[in-house]
Formats: C-alpha cells, structure tokens, sequence
C-alpha cells in the first residue's frame, strides 16, 4: 500500500497533469489494433509436436553445468573474504540453487546476501532473492509478507521504479491467490506509480521496462478477475515493449550495463513470461492453437536462456501439454509431460526437488485425461511420499492435493486416500480463501465426492448442496 505522502504527491500529480495513458488501459490505439490483428494472422502451429520433440532433443542436458552449480551450491566462502565479496559469493551461491530448485538454501543465502549488501540496489536485489524463494517454494503468502516489508523499507519520495516491481509482484501473488480485492488494490498502486514515473528523467532508459511490468500487472489482474479478453490486450502492450527494450539493447543502447534487467537473458526471460501469460489469456478464451503457438514460440525463446531441463524450459514443455490436450491431442500431451519428467529425472534433481515433483504432477494429470487412473496413483503417491520425508516441504508446500490427484485416488481406487486429499484440500482452501469463493466450492464438490464413495450419504448431500448451486 501506498504511505499518506506518497498519495498526497499522486493526488498533486493528477491534479497538475493528464495522464494520457490511463485511456489508453481499455482502448487500445490504432497500433494496438495492428498488433490484435496481426496475432489473429498468425500462422497455426503444426498439427503435431513432432517438431517439438526435435527441437528438445536437439537441446542435450548439460550435466556439467549441473555438477558446476552443485558444486557451487555446496561451497563455503574463503576466509578473509571482504564485505563485497560474501555478497557477490552468497548472491551467485543463491542463483545457483535456485536453478538446482534447492529453494531452502536460497532462502537461507538471500539473508546473508542483504547481511552484505552494500548499494541500495544490492539490498533490493536481495530482497528479490527472498521474495523468489517463497514463490519458487509455493508459498504466496511469505512472498505477500515479505514484498510488503520490501516496499515499507523503500523512502517514501524516491525510487519509484523499485516500488512498481514490488506492487507488480503484489498483483502476481494475489492473482495465484484469487484474491481478486486485493490484486484490484495492488493494481491501483501501479497505476499511481507509473503517473509519476512517467515525469522521472530516467524514462527515457526505463520506460519501456516500466510499461511492460506495469501491463504485466494489469494483466495478471485481468486474468484473476476472469477477464481474459482484456488481458490478452495488456500482455501484448507489454510484449511490445519488451520489443523495443531487445531493440534498443541490440543497438547497444544500454552500453556496459550489467544490472540484469538490461542484459540479453533478462530481456528474453521477461518476455518468456509474458508470452506464457498470453498463451494463458488465449486458452482461458479456448483460442487453443493460438494459445499452443505462443507456447511454443515461448519454448524457443526459454531454449535460447536456458537448458532443457531449465524451469522456464519445463515450465514450456508443461504448458504445450495443456494446450494439445485441451484439443483432444491427449496421447501428445502426454508424451510431453512423460519427455519433461525424464528431462528432469536425467538431471539429477532429487525426488524432493520442486522441479521433480511439479515435472510428476504434470505428468499425473496428463495420465488423468488419459484415464490411466493408476499411473497416475503412482506418480502422486511418488511426489506425497517426498514430500513427507522432507520436514520443511511437508509444512510449506502449497500446491498438493488438486483436484486431478483426488481424481485419480478415487478411480485408482483408493477411496480413503482420496477422502484424506480432498478433505485436506477442502480445508486448507476454505482457510485460505474463505467459504465463498469459487475455488472452495469447487474443493467442496470433490470432497463430496469422495464422501459419496465412502457410501457417507449425508454428510456428502450436506456438501453437494452448498456447492452445486455456486458452480451451475
């Protein structure tokens, strides 16, 4: 939230100027119009994934790098080292188990990372490292906390660039949530945000960096309010700026810069984001090749950042799947999640790793649409089991317990596993989002199901009753 004199100065701010870009938020300009109808042009991605599988075949594991970051992940700093250089030792230390999903450790680094940060820039930076770390460990909730306390620390008059990537991030964690209320509360920090950095003399520079993270944020809060249309819209303004930012950057526009944000890698790993949440916005209208198109144009650019066992490469494969199998394509989206576990499990990565066990869950669901309720037992049984034998997992992991888990349970059958899932589900969503929201009601209905099995009559006509009418 925004402190009193930071909304006395935006009130002064709108008082004195005209915001020309608040029109611009739900009418889209003669070149927004080009470019909706240049993505209705798109060609239709191939009629098969063949291309796909050649494409991560092509792109080997590179298991040195996997033993270079190991062995970085498990070093100590050298004695003598001074002040920069334990920052510069816990900040890499920290990128490094974040790519081997070892997300405790960096919870642990990104503290020693801000007990050495020296620049303003250096604290932020930390501070992003923990708010990654609670996004990466599926816990919403500390990234909430911590991004609160990240923009209470920022001066109330300055620095505005770093309050719109936390207000960003505010929108992104509460659209994970639901929680639209507060993502529309966020969304209006942005908005108030970006009036006054549009007067910084450092627009020219950060503009267009700017827009894309301040459509982003619409965009997300679109989607969470269950308006795919307009975020469609708000993904390609920020798409379009991530454009010019590439550009400028091949132009050497940003000279010696190695702030990330200005490098080749964090321009691309932006705009694989944002070409992921558009495939998002076109699936939620069941534009489904449009949506697998940008999936796959996604997977290339996560290609040229990273590995095939990389997240944003996984994270690709898992959502090409989802579009295939939306058309009916089932066995290949299956073949997909089956590619991307093995991917994952040639890497090394240990069971209790959040790449493992999201690579499992995919691959789960996609044995679900294929009615191989069994397998799919299995695969989940295989992620509950480490989940259980990891302390810290068994407490914090959010994302257990979906709806096509107690699925699977229930037609494997397993009936008084799918009655302890769908019961712990049901609970654990009515306590995080509260008993009218749509995805408690949805939680309700399986649980009732699950109750229904059990031959527990009324207790599961109680739950039906409460739900049906909500989801009709």
């Amino acid at each position: 939230m925004f402190t009193l004199s930071i909304r006395l100065l935006l009130l002064c701010t709108l008082i004195c100027t005209v915001p020309t870009f608040v029109n611009a938020q739900s009418n889209p300009s003669a070149e927004e119009d080009k470019l909706l109808a240049s993505l209705n042009k798109l060609p239709p991605p191939p009629k098969s994934i063949n291309d796909v599988l050649k494409l991560l075949n092509a792109s080997k594991i590179d298991l040195e790098d996997v033993k270079r970051l190991t062995a970085l992940s498990d070093s100590e700093p050298s004695p003598g080292m001074g002040k920069q250089e334990l920052f510069t030792f816990y900040k890499n230390r920290a990128r490094a188990n974040e790519s081997l999903a070892r997300y405790k450790q960096m919870e642990a680094d990104c503290q020693k990372e801000l007990e050495f940060a020296s620049s303003l820039d250096d604290i932020d930076d930390a501070r992003m490292t923990c708010i990654n770390a609670a996004y990466h460990s599926g816990d919403p909730f500390k990234a909430i906390e911590l991004t609160k306390k990240a923009i209470a620390a920022l001066p109330q008059n300055s620095r505005y660039g770093w309050h719109l990537v936390y207000q960003m991030l505010l929108v992104n964690a509460n659209r994970i949530l639901g929680d639209i209320d507060s993502a529309k509360s966020a969304l209006r920090d942005v908005d108030g945000t970006m009036i006054l950095l549009q007067r910084s003399p450092a627009a020219g520079e950060w503009g267009t960096h700017w827009t894309a993270q301040a459509e982003r944020a619409r965009g997300d809060f679109l989607m969470t309010a269950g308006n795919p249309v307009a975020a469609e819209l708000s993904y390609i303004r920020a798409l379009a700026a991530i454009e010019k930012r590439y550009e400028a950057f091949q132009r050497g526009e940003y000279g010696k810069s190695t702030r990330r944000v200005h490098t080749k890698e964090g321009i691309l790993f932006s705009k694989n984001i944002l070409m992921m949440q558009l495939g998002y916005s076109l699936l939620a209208q069941r534009k489904l090749t449009q949506a697998e198109y940008q999936f796959r144009e996604a997977l290339k650019v996560a290609l040229e950042i990273g590995g095939v066992n990389s997240t944003r490469v996984t994270l690709g494969i898992q959502a090409i799947s989802h579009a295939v199998s939306e058309q009916g394509r089932i066995d290949e989206a299956l073949v997909l999640a089956k590619f991307n576990l093995e991917a994952i499990l040639k890497s090394n990565y240990p069971p209790n790793s959040l790449y493992t066990i999201n690579a499992r869950r995919a691959y789960a669901n996609a044995l679900v649409s294929k009615g191989e309720f069994k397998l799919a037992a299995e695969q989940y049984s295989a992620n509950r089991t480490a989940i259980e034998l990891d302390k810290d997992l068994k407490e914090r992991y959010q994302s257990r317990g979906n709806l096509d888990e107690i699925t699977a349970f229930i037609n494997a059958p397993d009936l008084a596993l799918a009655e302890v899932i769908a019961k712990d589900n049901f609970e654990r969503t009515v306590k995080n989002l509260g008993s009218n929201h749509l995805r408690t009601y949805w939680a309700q209905s399986y649980f009732a199901s699950t109750l229904e099995g059990a031959q527990k009559y009324s207790e599961a006509k109680n739950l039906f009753d409460k739900s049906v009418n909500q989801l009709i």
